[in-house]
């Protein structure tokens, strides 16, 4: 953008830019459609976008902690809380923008790790009370495991996460059951991936292995 003064044109400023964040920030903010948006602690979620003529602020207040960071998917932005809510906010589509709760379904367990999509479906590890997945588009539960572990993955129509003993292990995203157990060998630093679908393993000597399914 270009800012006229007495007819001279004058680029804009490329200097950083001081923001109110609403609150304590502890939680890496993300991109967000041509914008950002970060979660304050005591759970006020902020977007930053730009609008017609400048930028917007928006901001939804969660009224809860959140458990880990917002997952963006498909426009929509979904969030956990740590008294179990799990929401899923859509921008509105009017003038001056805005934050509108598209729906809410209750945890029965405390959700933590952070959260993960396939397609249409939306991943919630509850710790030791297992794994539920929703339907990004309604909130209805489609499934629910008892099955623990730290989840690292959703890929390929599995759950991939490392149990207790540290073994790599996939379940069915569809009916929640073990489909694959793998020692790690030395790739002892399994990395959790929130934003694609590859398996990310790491080695403490620095090798990195990015793994896709086949097709």
């Amino acid at each position: 953008p270009i800012h006229r003064r007495g007819g001279t044109p004058r680029p804009e400023s490329l200097g950083p830019l001081s923001l109110d964040a609403g609150g304590m920030v502890t939680q890496q903010p993300q991109p967000y459609d041509d914008g950002v948006l970060w979660c304050t602690d005591d759970g006020t979620l902020v977007v930053i976008e730009r609008g017609e003529t400048d930028w917007q602020r928006n901001e939804f207040y969660l009224d809860a902690q959140p458990a880990g960071r917002p997952r963006v998917h498909d426009g929509g932005i979904f969030v956990a809380t740590a008294e179990g809510d799990l929401v899923r906010i859509d921008p509105l589509d009017i003038a001056g923008g805005g934050l509108r709760r598209t729906w809410r379904a209750f945890l029965d367990a405390r959700p933590e790790g952070g959260l993960f999509v396939d397609g249409e479906r939306l991943v919630v590890s509850l710790g030791e009370d297992g794994i539920a997945v929703f339907s990004t588009k309604t909130g209805e539960q489609l499934g629910r495991t008892w099955r623990s572990g730290r989840i690292v993955a959703v890929a390929a129509g599995r759950i991939w996460l490392v149990d207790r003993v540290g073994r790599l292990v996939s379940l069915d995203l569809e009916t929640g059951l073990v489909r694959d157990r793998f020692c790690l060998g030395g790739f002892t630093f399994p990395v959790a991936n929130h934003s694609t679908d590859r398996l990310i393993l790491a080695s403490p000597a620095g090798t990195i292995v990015s793994l896709k399914a086949r097709k």
